[in-house]
């Protein structure tokens, strides 16, 4: 009927992408913007800075903070969620349409050329010489 049928591993995908993201945070006992928020900030602050005198125009504190805030954990963490699906989407919909199959068959063909492209780069424990 023209419906578009959005694949299981695709739904799936955004509660395993954050479980990762928050598992690469523990492994490094840091998180997310700690390193660069502050710089961030700076970086705006002085690009501001210049906006505002080149145009005569100096802005409220108010709308200064607001423009100069630095992205919170959450925010990080839904940023690199969103590019994470963008390009899962894209790749399922170019497999879909170059081998001409459905989308959940694209979607699980692209997991396993990345689970066979990952293992022949790094080896496997279960690979037999």
């Amino acid at each position: 009927n023209g419906a578009v049928i959005i694949p299981d591993l695709l739904l799936n995908a955004g509660g395993v992408c954050v479980s990762y993201f928050e598992w690469a945070k523990n492994l490094s006992h840091l998180r997310f913007g700690r390193m660069n928020k502050r710089w961030d900030e700076r970086s705006k602050e002085q690009l501001l800075t210049l906006v505002e005198g080149n145009a005569g125009h100096p802005l409220t504190e108010v709308e200064r903070r607001q423009l100069i805030h630095g992205a919170e954990e959450h925010e990080l963490v839904y940023s690199g969620l969103e590019d994470t699906m963008i390009v899962a989407c894209n790749e399922t919909r170019q497999t879909a349409n170059a081998k001409n199959i459905d989308y959940r068959t694209a979607a699980l063909a692209n997991s396993i050329n990345k689970i066979a492209a990952s293992l022949a780069g790094s080896g496997s424990i279960f690979t037999h010489a």
